[in-house]
């Protein structure tokens, strides 16, 4: 894999989609660990770079099938969808052209969840702009319900349902809530756990970065985060967080009730989920630095991407910015 962006699972099936820069969408089939490019994607999608994929709506026919969140110059930042059963596309602009780069990622909830970047400061605030926001593409059924035969396109309508973004680092989902991680510049990185139906939703960037006020007069009602860490290059310390996995000891007992989750420069750290839902914000004290016990056979975990559950409950993924694709599960014994 060449630069690759962003890792998803396709639900139902041992089957990951894997996201790189330039353009192509690869499958990973987890049973013959073989590579393929979705020819379909391929074929059909718009220019530009890719910064998130995701599968979404399993079972609709109306929306089931891959979206990418891509920006160019010409397109702006887009969501592209794809249903290869049905040989249908849709595709629908979010905003202009950025200012300067910055990062995008993808969930599926039921609605799909899209965390956008901040290029500039004053994005993450500004209503009449997609950058710095939480967009949400809810589930749509055009002809609700009726047998009325289905589009010939997909069919989305975004909707902003949070700002204060400043750079996201993926997404992870558990206990039916949402873990938005978010990179600092200078100061903290952070991570947000909240349900999916919570409005108003404010992350708070640029008044704060994790749990440090950066310009008075933030917003009255700012969603505060469960972990942050310092900004650096020291011992527990990061240059941008990478959102993970919920562990289940019963999944990978050595890990136990645990969230593992990584920096870009290849820390992985783990917090147990009684943490994550006493009501207190948590720092560097209650993480375990796990780097060691994931030490691959081959490789090295250098430049996390992303990480995405394996068919079934006793493994995981991890993507590396290199190319490299990680399986994470317990050894005999």
């Amino acid at each position: 894999m060449v630069d690759p962006v962003s890792i998803a699972r396709v639900p139902g099936e041992d089957t990951l989609l894997i996201a790189e820069r330039g353009g192509r969408v690869l499958r990973y089939n987890g049973a013959t660990r073989a590579l393929s490019e979705d020819t379909y994607v391929r074929d059909n999608r718009r220019p530009g770079e890719v910064l998130a994929v995701s599968y979404g709506f399993e079972g609709s026919v109306y929306q089931e099938g891959i979206y990418l969140v891509t920006h160019s110059a010409a397109d702006g930042l887009t969501v592209q969808a794809f249903n290869p059963k049905r040989s249908v596309t849709g595709f629908v602009t979010l905003g202009g052209a950025w200012s300067a780069p910055t990062t995008v990622s993808m969930i599926p909830t039921g609605s799909i969840f899209i965390a956008v970047g901040s290029p500039a400061e004053s994005d993450a605030q500004d209503a009449s702009k997609p950058y710095g926001k939480l967009i949400e593409l809810p589930f749509i059924d055009p002809f609700a319900g009726t047998s009325v035969p289905p589009s010939d396109r997909i069919n989305f309508r975004p909707q902003t349902v949070g700002d204060g973004i400043r750079r996201p680092g993926g997404f992870s989902y558990g206990n039916a809530s949402i873990f938005l991680s978010d990179r600092g510049g200078s100061r903290e990185h952070e991570m947000t756990i909240f349900q999916p139906n919570w409005r108003p939703l404010d992350f708070g960037w640029p008044f704060y970065e994790g749990s440090l006020e950066t310009r008075a007069n933030p917003p009255a009602a700012v969603n505060g985060p469960t972990l942050v860490y310092p900004f650096g290059s020291g011992t527990r310390q990061g240059e941008g967080i990478v959102a993970g996995v919920l562990n289940d000891y019963r999944f990978l007992p050595a890990l136990g009730d645990t969230y593992i989750f990584a920096d870009i420069n290849g820390t992985i750290f783990s917090v147990h989920q009684l943490r994550l839902n006493d009501g207190f914000r948590h720092t560097t004290n209650v993480f375990e630095t796990k780097t060691e016990d994931f030490v691959p056979d081959a490789g090295r975990i250098d430049g996390p991407v992303g990480f995405a559950l394996g068919y079934g409950t006793d493994h995981f993924f991890i993507l590396d910015r290199d190319g490299e694709l990680f399986r994470v599960s317990q050894r005999p014994g």
